[in-house]
Formats: C-alpha cells, structure tokens, sequence
C-alpha cells in the first residue's frame, strides 16, 4: 500500500547490494535461469480508504511472555517496531501497533501491553468509611480467594470469595479496629496452583 511519494513499482527484492534477486531457485539448476510469468499486476487508487482501530489492554507478571497476532484473513501486516508478519512473541512492555491490510481497508489494533512484578497478594484499605467505594486490591496471579473478617475480640463476622470486588457491601455497626484473613489461590511457575495465607488489620470509621 502506497504511502505517497512514490515513483516506481517493483516487484520482487533486492539483495543487500542493491540488486535484484529471483523468486526461487533455477527449477532446472544445470539451465542456470528460470522464466517467470507474473500476470494481472495492477495500480489502483483505493477511493474511500477506511482504517478501523480496536484496543486490547492487559496486564502480564514479569518473565513472562505474550504472543500477540494480526487478524487471519488480513492480505498483509505491519507492526509499528518493525516486522511484517502476522505474530511476534513479547516479553516487555509497551505498545505494539498492528496494521492489517485488505486493499483499501486498514484494520488497525493496539496491544497495550504491562508487565508487572507480581506476586500472591491482596489488599484492602486500612481506613474504611461506611457506605463508600472502597476496593480490594488482589494480584493478576491470585486464581481464587476466600476473605474473612474478625472483630477486635477475635469472633469472626463475615466470610466471603472472590465474587466481591469493593468492601460496598459491609456495614460495619461499631467503628473501631477489624481484623481480616484471606486464603489465596495463585498461579505459579509452570502454571501450578500453590496456596498462601496472608492477613492485615482495619480501621473502620462510621
């Protein structure tokens, strides 16, 4: 796809000298040459060219790796940092723009890609007001989550998974000082499960 400013059309390549090379290999190599037919070759101006973009956002613990590709039926692909294949392999973060090309149509999609230390964690505030938005905080690697609260005489008041998302739905009837405990699932090495405990203290405010 021309991007303006061009005088010439070629097709086949150049070697490193500038010169041209063949498609392939002599079919017959004691003949020494090879014809060539290439037929129905054309220039046309693409009258209404449509670029279409779409994002994908997503966030990846370091060492490892993600592989991200181009659209299928696409006639051709170009990566913003280079390349021209329809998948590469990413191990650092950034944005990686991917143009697929279909005559007249572009096709644009946009990985935006973090890599994060992460680790078997969740979080919650330390100060906790009633009635507010307050959120947890859990690590990309936790799979699965069980969360427990404990008043300051130890009695345990609620139990809940990993289907809340927000301390929203709490009403805590004394202000005072809680205590919680959550049983992590997490994503290892080599994709395996291991198991984590781990435990922090609130101060609720009404």
């Amino acid at each position: 796809r021309a991007e303006g400013g061009e005088k010439y059309l070629m097709i086949g390549g150049k070697d490193r000298n500038g010169d041209l090379v063949s498609f392939s290999d002599p079919i017959n190599p004691d003949l020494g040459f090879t014809y060539y037919f290439v037929d129905n070759v054309y220039l046309a101006p693409c009258p209404n060219q449509r670029i279409t973009r779409f994002e994908l956002d997503t966030t990846l613990c370091e060492g490892a790796q993600l592989k991200i590709e181009g659209l299928a039926d696409a006639i051709s692909y170009r990566w913003n940092k280079g390349g021209v294949k329809r998948s590469q392999v990413i191990r650092s973060s950034g944005t990686y723009i991917l143009d697929n090309h279909y005559d007249c149509e572009v096709v644009q999609q946009i990985f935006v890609v973090d890599f994060d230390a992460c680790d078997c964690n969740l979080k919650l505030p330390t100060l906790v007001r009633n009635f507010e938005y307050q959120d947890i905080d859990v690590s990309p690697i936790v799979q699965d989550w069980k969360l427990s609260l404990f008043d300051a005489a130890g009695q345990r008041l609620v139990s809940t998974n990993s289907n809340l998302e927000n301390l929203s739905d709490w009403v805590f009837e004394t202000s005072g000082p809680y205590f919680w405990l959550a049983q992590l699932q997490c994503w290892g090495p080599n994709d395996k499960l291991f198991s984590r405990t781990t435990s922090g203290k609130m101060i609720i405010q009404n």
